[in-house]
């Protein structure tokens, strides 16, 4: 990012851990997929999938993936990010919060999305990553996007700690995403993590509060979101890509975790861009 430059997207994958560094841009970091840990001032602050963490201007930052990570990062100029708060405080709850990041101020802050918004926000957060790479001068509309994501995040839940899962949760959910046509079964996932199936049902539920089988529709959910949006298949086609033969039963789990049909989420997404 050049000096004057309001703001950059960038988009990121991280398998090994990443040194504590400082940037002089204020910092949203949304997690798209996987776990983390970041380190700041000798804390650590968990984050998951559609996780989000605002960082100071200058705080010297690390980070650990579990085992991996993906994430879109927003750089702003802090005197660019406080101007446009000037006028749009009245619209972000938060605005006290990023003004005292721009400001080089306080800890890491991590956000909770409510569930319905997380995949929205994710899929907005990847296609601000792709316009911005794809761009050779700055975009007064990939800024205006920039600020209507932010101002969505007046819709969280607020400042979490989320609890990453253990690793053997980890490595479940990967296994069913890495193959999410699949029938999973309880005795599957008990195998790929070498735990009983007892084990595994217990540790589902700890963590996510729901069962395999229920965070298996739910992954099903995200990617046929994600299909909606980056591509021109029907979704009847994205249904089956993702495991489910009937359109009917992918529109019903859409709406279950979405809140949308699947046509009324394509046509949304698309209205965000």
């Amino acid at each position: 990012m050049q000096e004057g430059e309001p703001l950059r997207v960038r988009r990121a994958v991280h398998h090994v851990p990443v040194a504590p560094v400082a940037f002089p841009q204020t910092k949203i970091v949304l997690v798209t997929s996987g776990w983390t840990h970041l380190a700041h001032r000798d804390h650590l602050v968990p984050l998951a999938e559609g996780d989000i963490a605002i960082l100071p201007s200058g705080a010297c930052v690390g980070g650990e993936p579990l085992p991996k990570v993906e994430t879109v990062t927003l750089y702003f100029d802090p005197s660019y990010l406080r101007q446009q708060l000037t006028w749009s405080s009245r619209q972000v709850a938060f605005a006290a919060l990023l003004e005292s990041a721009a400001d080089g101020a306080g800890d890491i802050i991590p956000i909770r999305p409510p569930d319905r918004h997380r995949r929205m926000l994710i899929d907005q957060a990847c296609a601000l990553a792709r316009a911005d790479s794809a761009r050779s001068a700055p975009s007064l509309r990939l800024l205006g996007e920039a600020l209507t994501l932010i101002a969505a995040l007046d819709q969280s839940d607020g400042m979490v700690r989320p609890t990453i899962p253990r690793r053997e949760v980890r490595a479940a959910v990967d296994a069913m995403r890495s193959d999410i046509a699949r029938r999973w079964t309880a005795a599957d996932l008990s195998c790929a993590v070498n735990l009983s199936q007892s084990q595994v049902v217990r540790l589902f539920n700890a963590a996510f509060g729901e069962p395999p089988i229920t965070v298996l529709q739910r992954l099903r959910a995200e990617r046929l979101a994600s299909l909606l949006l980056t591509t021109d298949l029907s979704v009847q086609q994205c249904a089956t890509t993702v495991g489910w033969k009937d359109a009917g039963h992918a529109c019903r789990m859409m709406i279950r975790f979405h809140g949308l049909t699947p046509t009324r989420y394509r046509r949304m997404s698309h209205l965000h861009r």
